[in-house]
């Protein structure tokens, strides 16, 4: 039996087939979140020792063999490691929109990239975008308090999602916390 329909001006229509009671799909236009720049570790007095301690004797050993360049190359290396190493990290804004990909001032349009993979393994979860060209294959981005299923849903209208592996570059400064 067709259900009635009272439109609030007064008129009654009868529908046809009853309305579905699934909630119509979500449409996302764009997420936008802020990361930090860098993963700031645990940078303490401990984790700063062992590299001041292999310094200080490649040093001694540069001044041992008369190579004052490279003792003076080694404690400035130092000094920039001490710099980087308690420096805070800068709040980068991502967006991701119908326009394109947005990480911090550089805007990306969705032909520059192949395809796209969220790991799901870490915490938090991370966006990995695959480049077509430049210096870095992939780019990869913290999904912080953003939902990893919004952003499959939205990149999914413009990418492939296509599982991609991590590097070993990335597993070592993981492992290594950097």
């Amino acid at each position: 039996m067709p259900k009635k329909i009272i439109d609030l001006r007064g008129n009654i229509h009868h529908s046809p087939t009853p309305p579905s009671s699934a909630p119509p799909p979500r449409v996302i236009g764009a997420i936008e979140w802020s990361v930090p720049a860098f993963e700031r570790g645990n940078r303490d007095i401990a984790s700063l020792a062992f590299p001041g301690v292999a310094a200080l004797i490649l040093v001694i050993l540069a001044v041992l063999i008369k190579s004052y360049f490279f003792a003076a190359f080694v404690a400035l290396a130092y000094g920039v490691f001490l710099m980087y190493g308690f420096r805070e990290p800068q709040t980068i804004l991502c967006r991701i929109a119908k326009e394109g990909i947005i990480i911090g001032r550089k805007k990306y349009t969705y032909g520059d990239f192949e395809s796209f993979w969220i790991f799901t393994g870490a915490s938090p979860h991370e966006l990995s975008l695959a480049a077509r060209r430049g210096l870095l294959p992939f780019i990869r981005l913290p999904l912080a308090l953003v939902s990893s299923d919004d952003v499959r849903a939205l990149l999914l209208q413009f990418l492939p999602e296509k599982e991609h592996e991590e590097s070993a570059s990335d597993q070592i400064a993981r492992t290594l916390g950097l």
